[in-house]
């Protein structure tokens, strides 16, 4: 919802609002903060980390809300989890 500056008064869901701007929830989280966007826990079994952030321990390479490239022994599933 747009305020009278030009900004975001509040957001749809899956987006939280900061500087002014609706930024989109990590694909990973499975359940959010509306405020901060920081997650509450985590799809596909992934680790959550104190700052809310959702983690593979098994990817070497994380590029966004997937894996780039995994540890040795582990392969990307379609969701871009290492398994």
């Amino acid at each position: 919802t747009p305020d009278n500056n030009g900004g975001c008064a509040a957001c749809a869901y899956g987006f939280f609002p900061k500087d002014n701007k609706c930024l989109q929830v990590s694909n990973l989280c499975d359940g959010h903060n509306i405020q901060t966007g920081a997650c509450f826990a985590c799809k596909f079994g992934l680790s959550l980390d104190p700052d809310g952030s959702c983690r593979d321990k098994n990817c070497a390479t994380p590029s966004q809300d997937k894996c780039q490239s995994c540890k040795q022994g582990f392969k990307a599933d379609e969701n871009g989890v290492c398994i």
